[in-house]
């Protein structure tokens, strides 16, 4: 499934952070509660590779800024699966694979690192014997800070963590998604979901886990294609929102007969996946609602 080498742009796969708070979110060029002229955005925000890769940035400069989802981006967390990893004197370099594309991540070292720590000391998390578990072939969470460096965008880290339970990479690209939603709509002036508010599977809530039940309402679809709402409604039934794998598209098919053409399905499904309401699973056959 994951194959070597390649363009390191290119995803191998088939297939949490913080939203801002109300004063960080726009230009900060407005009244109270918004970000000062010349203070920095310190937020955390769960990001894909592909968001990285196509975010816009101010002009070159020592304080370039880079906006996502019509945001200011500040700190980031990306979760993904370690193909490449250079280990230098000064610097450990890594490319990372998230699903959505690759990206170099630069860890820089102490100088001071000559090896493990004294018996009996606290154990280094970036330690030697910590890094043993960045290995290509493992998943990571990254925590760190966007640059680009003649043209091309990397990560310089200041946190590397191994994943440990996959659930994590599901739910971090479930935030990714909720973030970004809730960031342009906020800025079209949608209905908003607060940050502390609860939320339910539903095409307009957010991400949390459905309940047990839980009658989705659909009245949010009117924009949609008849071949598209009755793709929405299939990967949105309880039995396939509790599948690990979601639905692949000949299953799609066949819960939908012939109603719809296979081109008209293919079209639908790439559609709901560019508006954030379905993601890949297991390869790009499968696909999993996101409740939205």
């Amino acid at each position: 499934m994951y194959g070597g080498g390649g363009e390191i742009h290119a995803s191998q796969f088939g297939g949490g952070g913080f939203v801002p708070a109300e004063g960080e979110v726009g230009s900060g060029n407005g009244g109270g509660g918004g970000k000062k002229a010349g203070q920095k955005v310190q937020t955390l925000r769960p990001v894909t590779v592909k968001q990285l890769r196509d975010c816009c940035s101010s002009a070159d400069s020592a304080d370039e800024t880079f906006m996502v989802s019509g945001t200011e981006l500040a700190n980031v967390v990306i979760i993904g699966k370690v193909v490449q990893l250079v280990e230098q004197s000064t610097v450990i370099k890594i490319v990372l694979d998230d699903g959505t594309g690759k990206i170099e991540t630069k860890f820089w070292l102490d100088s001071n690192d000559a090896g493990d720590q004294a018996q009996g000391a606290v154990e280094d998390p970036h330690g030697p014997s910590s890094r043993a578990e960045w290995r290509e072939g493992k998943y990571i969470k990254i925590f760190g800070h966007l640059r680009v460096m003649n043209g091309d965008k990397h990560i310089v880290a200041f946190t590397i963590k191994p994943v440990t339970d996959m659930n994590e990479l599901t739910f971090h690209l479930l935030d990714t998604v909720f973030t970004h939603l809730y960031l342009t709509r906020k800025h079209q002036g949608a209905a908003q979901v607060t940050p502390g508010q609860k939320r339910v599977m539903g095409p307009n809530a957010g991400m949390g886990a459905p309940a047990m039940g839980a009658q989705h309402d659909y009245s949010g679809l009117g924009g949609m294609s008849p071949c598209q709402k009755a793709a929405f409604e299939v990967f949105h039934e309880p039995q396939a929102l509790n599948a690990d794998a979601g639905l692949s598209f000949d299953q799609l098919k066949q819960k939908l007969g012939n109603r719809f053409t296979p081109d008209d399905l293919k079209q639908a499904v790439e559609d709901l996946q560019n508006d954030g309401h379905i993601y890949t699973t297991v390869d790009d056959n499968h696909f999993k609602g996101t409740g939205m």
